[in-house]
Order: structure tokens, then sequence, then C-alpha cells
């Protein structure tokens, strides 16, 4: 039988592993989450740069300007995606390489029992 002070370390290992687990998947919700609010947004500057143009076109009256402000927007938007989603690929491997340390250490354990 596993003597008491065992018992209480795998307990406080299993919940370190857990909590640590909970923090990483709601940072990833969060980022994935803010990678849909940008892309509904991009959708949205589009919407309003084909509107723009449709006028252009359709009307012969001028909205360069407006149509730079909305393409500024688009830029800056897809560097914004751009960047969150290299954030979103970084954590992933963090967390595939954090599970793999966890495998090793887990296969340390029983090899030491």
């Amino acid at each position: 039988m596993a003597n008491w002070n065992d018992i209480k370390l795998n307990v406080s290992r299993a919940a370190n592993k857990t909590i640590k687990k909970a923090g990483e998947l709601a940072d990833s919700a969060s980022m994935n989450i803010k990678l849909k609010t940008l892309n509904a947004k991009l959708g949205d500057r589009f919407e309003v740069l084909g509107k723009l143009t449709y006028k252009q076109l359709k009307f012969d009256t001028s909205h360069a300007e407006e149509i730079s402000k909305v393409i500024a927007e688009i830029d800056e938007l897809r560097e914004q995606i751009k960047q969150l989603k290299e954030k979103i690929a970084e954590a992933k491997e963090e967390r595939q390489k954090s599970a793999e340390d966890v495998k090793i250490d887990e296969e340390n354990e029983e090899t030491e029992e």
C-alpha cells in the first residue's frame, strides 16, 4: 500500500497539471475567439470596400479617399490576424512540447517505481 506522502504528492502533481492545462485551454479559446472576431471585422471591411467600389463605378463618383481608408483598415486587420495566427501556432507547439514533457516525466516515474 502506498504511503500517505506518496498519495499527497501524486494528488498535488495531478492538481497542478490540471490547473496548468485549464489555463492553457482558456488562453487558446480566448485567442481563437479573437481570431474569429478579427475575421468578422475583416469581412465587414471588405463589404464596405465593395459597396464603395460599386458606387464609384456605377455612379461615376470618386470615393478614393474613403476607399483608401478602408484599404488601410483591411491591411491592419490582416496584419493583426497574421500575428494572432502565429501566436496561436506558437501556443500549440508549446502545448505539444509540454504534453511530451509530461509523458516523459510519467514514464520516468513509472520506471522509478
